[in-house]
C-alpha cells in the first residue's frame, strides 16, 4: 500500500509539535541563564520550528482537499487550520525577532508559551477529527478517492498535478474565508436542510419558514 498525499500531514505534525516546546524551553534556560550558547541555539531552534510549522500548514491546506466529513468534522476542520496558521504566523514573528540581534524577553517568552497552548489543543482536534469523525479514514468514507492519489513511481506526474492542483484550491479558499463576511456563511439550502434536521429531533420545538402558518 502506498501513502496518500493527505497522510504526508499527520507526519509533518510531529516536527513542530516536537520542535516548538523545545525551542521555546531553551530559550526560556537562555534568559535565565544569559548564556550566549543557548541563546544562539533558541534562535536557531526557534527558526526550525517555524519553518516546519509552515511547511506543516502548507501540506494541511493540501490534506483539506481530501478528505470529507460532517458538519461537525468541517467545523473542527476550520478551528485547526487557523489555528495552524496563527502558530506558524506567530513562530515566524519570533525567529525575525531573534534573528535582528534581540534577546528573548519576557513578552517574547510569554508568546512563546501562548503559543505552546494553541498548538496542544490544534493537535487535540486533528485527533478528534480522524479518530472521533472519521475524518481522512477510508473504510469510514471520510476521503475523496478521486482526489487522493497513490504516492508510487508510476503515478509520479498524477501525484505532482494533483498536488500543485490541490495547494492551488487551498490558499485560494484560504483567502476566500479571509474576505467573507459573516452573511455570506449563511447558505439558505444549508440553513433550511440544518432547520429540518433539528425540528425532527424529539422534543424539538418547530421553527422555522416551513412551521409558519
Amino acid at each position: 500500500m502506498a501513502m496518500r498525499l493527505h497522510e504526508i500531514h499527520p507526519s509533518m505534525t510531529h516536527f513542530p509539535v516536537a520542535l516548538l516546546p523545545a525551542a521555546v524551553g531553551i530559550e526560556i534556560a537562555a534568559r535565565i541563564t544569559e548564556d550566549d550558547n543557548l541563546e544562539k541555539l533558541g534562535r536557531v531552534a526557534m527558526a526550525t520550528a517555524s519553518a516546519t510549522s509552515l511547511l506543516t500548514t502548507a501540506t494541511g491546506l493540501v490534506a483539506e482537499q481530501e478528505v470529507k466529513g460532517g458538519e461537525r468534522a468541517r467545523s473542527m476542520l476550520l478551528t485547526h487550520k487557523y489555528l495552524n496558521i496563527a502558530t506558524g504566523a506567530l513562530t515566524t514573528a519570533m525567529t525575525v525577532y531573534r534573528f535582528t540581534g534581540r534577546r528573548p524577553g519576557w513578552a517574547y517568552l510569554s508568546a512563546g508559551v501562548s503559543s505552546l497552548g494553541v498548538l496542544v489543543y490544534s493537535a487535540y482536534l486533528g485527533g478528534q477529527m480522524v479518530y472521533d469523525e472519521g475524518m481522512g479514514v477510508e473504510r469510514a468514507d471520510g476521503l475523496r478517492l478521486d482526489e487522493a492519489p497513490r504516492l508510487r513511481p508510476g503515478n509520479f506526474k498524477n501525484v505532482v498535478f494533483t498536488l500543485g492542483r490541490q495547494l492551488k484550491r487551498g490558499v485560494a479558499g484560504l483567502f476566500q474565508d479571509l474576505t467573507l463576511r459573516p452573511a455570506d456563511f449563511l447558505d439558505a439550502e444549508e440553513f433550511e436542510e440544518s432547520l429540518r434536521r433539528d425540528n425532527e429531533q424529539p422534543g424539538a420545538l418547530p421553527i422555522g419558514p416551513t412551521n409558519r402558518p
